[in-house]
């Protein structure tokens, strides 16, 4: 059964599951999912599609500096959330995108995840950037890098949003998240 869609074929769709079992596919959720008032944390995986890109994705800028500003529109202060990624690249690019849509006073933390240390804010946006496969392979260690991911993850106090390529969500989910 999907959120508002009834009984739905779900015939050679791929699926989300857990150890509760399936959760989710490509075109619906769950009722187990569902995002209700008492849901008190979210950690969301936006998968971003789009062509080959290495340390800089302008597709997933524009969508996350969307979501910021939507953010902040909805009354949610720039000193609770920030936006990570692993590439300097990409924060020029977020950062350059924010500043045409976006007051830079109140605008969030743009930066790599080594200049979060130490902060903790009610939701990070991650940026990993990154599409292409071969490229992601060779810079496998740094871009899952357990402190790292850790630092992105652990000072997130109610969401973490995550975008990223398909191979990056496949990656977080068997070799980190089931670990």
């Amino acid at each position: 059964q999907g959120i508002g869609r009834g009984i739905i074929n779900i015939e050679n769709i791929p699926l989300y599951e857990d150890e509760i079992g399936p959760f989710g596919s490509t075109t619906s959720d769950t009722p187990r999912t569902m995002v209700t008032e008492n849901t008190k944390k979210i950690l969301l995986f936006i998968v971003c599609f789009g062509s080959s890109c290495k340390e800089e994705n302008e597709g997933e800028a524009d969508a996350i500096i969307e979501l910021v500003k939507t953010l902040l529109d909805e009354g949610n202060k720039h000193t609770n959330m920030a936006v990570i990624t692993p590439y300097r690249k990409q924060v020029r690019l977020l950062r350059a995108k924010a500043q045409e849509v976006i007051d830079m006073n109140e605008c969030p933390l743009i930066d790599t995840v080594e200049r979060l240390q130490g902060q903790d804010v009610d939701c990070i946006i991650i940026s990993f950037a990154s599409s292409d496969e071969d490229y992601i392979k060779s810079v496998y260690d740094f871009i899952f890098n357990r402190n790292r991911l850790n630092v992105m993850i652990s000072r997130a106090k109610t969401k973490v949003l995550i975008f990223g390529c398909n191979f990056i969500q496949k990656e977080l989910k068997e070799k980190i998240f089931l670990n």
